[in-house]
């Protein structure tokens, strides 16, 4: 499993080995969709993230993650380093809401992500039915799964890393889109971008384990 650098306090640590387990459970819930979802369902979901001809290189990704042990995750991570408070000055300025820097084998956690956890902590999910994903995982979980999901795209995609593309803008109106409609937007007007862009993985797994609230994200 992943290291951290010296330094990083006893709640440090396991607020990110708490977010570590919520990441893999989303990259393993996200190839075992709710019971009531139908396979029509899923490939629906799937479509508007991916062609549908990428299903396998978006399974294969997932698979990446979860490796041979659903509970602790891909082998590959015990090569990763955590630097809890961001020794080596990766991180960008504070206040410009970059939660997490991947560098190398390095993921750098920036003072942002500390502050957002002071304002919101992460919680439990065990209130909710298991069949259904709870956005109280989005944070930090999926800031994690956002990272594992680049760490693990390096090179995965006929020799091209897994990238963030950020904001997308719109040529014709020069709107700009970010989040799940910048994922959307690069389905549908970049398609072969779809199975290079972090964005697109990283809402994929979010709606398809919360497709009753799938109306309210796009």
């Amino acid at each position: 499993m992943y290291i951290f650098v010296p330094g990083a306090t006893e709640t440090q640590q396991a607020v990110l080995t708490k977010a570590f387990g919520d990441a893999i459970f989303l990259a393993k819930n996200a190839l075992r969709p709710p019971q009531h979802i139908s396979e029509t369902q899923q490939l629906e979901i799937l479509n508007k993230y991916f062609p549908l001809q990428d299903r396998n290189t978006v399974e294969r990704i997932f698979n990446s993650i979860i490796g041979y042990n659903p509970d602790a995750g891909s082998a590959a991570f015990g090569q990763l380093v955590i630097d809890a408070t961001d020794t080596e000055n990766r991180c960008p300025p504070t206040g410009s809401f970059n939660f997490l820097v991947l560098e190398g084998t390095t993921i750098a956690v920036c003072p942002d992500f500390w502050t957002y956890i002071g304002n919101f902590p992460p919680r439990e999910c065990s209130d909710l039915p298991e069949d259904i994903m709870s956005w109280r995982m989005t944070f930090p979980g999926d800031s994690i799964f956002h990272m594992l999901i680049a760490y693990v795209g390096r090179e995965a995609v006929a020799g091209h890393s897994l990238v963030n593309y950020g904001v997308a803008r719109d040529p014709k109106t020069d709107a700009t889109y970010t989040g799940a409609a910048n994922a959307f937007f690069i389905r549908f007007f970049a398609p072969d971008k779809a199975k290079l862009s972090v964005t697109n993985y990283d809402w994929y797994a979010l709606v398809s384990l919360s497709p009753i609230r799938e109306s309210s994200v796009l």
